[in-house]
């Protein structure tokens, strides 16, 4: 990956998105604050990688802006959770994503153009998070609780406590028609094997996060 300023990164990312087949997908990159504000906003690291990237393990970025000018391959999971970091982070990729799983941390964005094929799970439902998808998105676990995925294409959840919108939908998200798991919290929870099925709602979320920390996946390991 070749290290950038974060100016030289932004107009970077807004040449490359104008030339994008589909104008709901660039117009939607175009409503996010890619760059962290603040002080962060000069001295961010910003990396650039140009074409397809494949990676056999786990692939969190090196920099607080990153991106994938090709499609990214992932034998495990894609992360935002920097080591030392504190959220912010922000991953674009223009192409299509397939990986292990996703975890997406706090106020930080995932943006893939493409479509995204995760074959276990996506955990995106931190506080001032964001995740769009611009073609297809297809997973098994979909966790999103009140932070929706945008997607421009069709969507396959099969279970997830969360939802997805319509990318059409993307500047006026609530009150829009929902795309939900095929099987909500309660069968999330038994094919996670979390409290043996007897956990409130309330709880979910709380004992999901728990289960990342000391294990680093939402699957039961034996």
């Amino acid at each position: 990956m070749n290290s950038v300023t974060s100016a030289e990164w932004q107009e970077f990312v807004t040449q490359r998105s104008r030339k994008l087949p589909d104008p709901a997908v660039t117009e939607a990159l175009s409503r996010f604050q890619l760059v962290p504000g603040g002080p962060q906003n000069e001295t961010a690291d910003a990396c650039i990688h140009r074409g397809d990237l494949t990676i056999d393990g786990d692939f969190v970025p090196t920099s607080w802006i990153t991106v994938i000018d090709g499609n990214l391959h992932v034998s495990g999971k894609v992360s935002t959770q920097i080591e030392g970091g504190d959220g912010h982070v922000t991953l674009v990729v223009f192409g299509d994503l397939n990986c292990g799983s996703v975890d997406n941390d706090w106020a930080s964005i995932i943006f893939v153009t493409g479509d995204a094929v995760v074959r276990e799970w996506v955990f995106a439902s931190r506080e001032d998070s964001s995740m769009v998808v611009g073609g297809d998105f297809r997973t098994p676990i979909f966790i999103g609780a009140d932070i929706w995925v945008s997607v421009g294409g069709s969507v396959e959840m099969e279970y997830g406590y969360g939802y997805a919108v319509a990318l059409a939908r993307f500047a006026d998200a609530y009150g829009a028609p929902q795309v939900r798991p095929t099987y909500g919290w309660r069968e999330l929870v038994m094919k996670l094997g979390l409290g043996q099925g007897r956990i409130r709602e309330e709880q979910l979320m709380e004992l999901l996060e728990e289960r990342l920390r000391t294990t680093g996946s939402l699957l039961r390991r034996v």
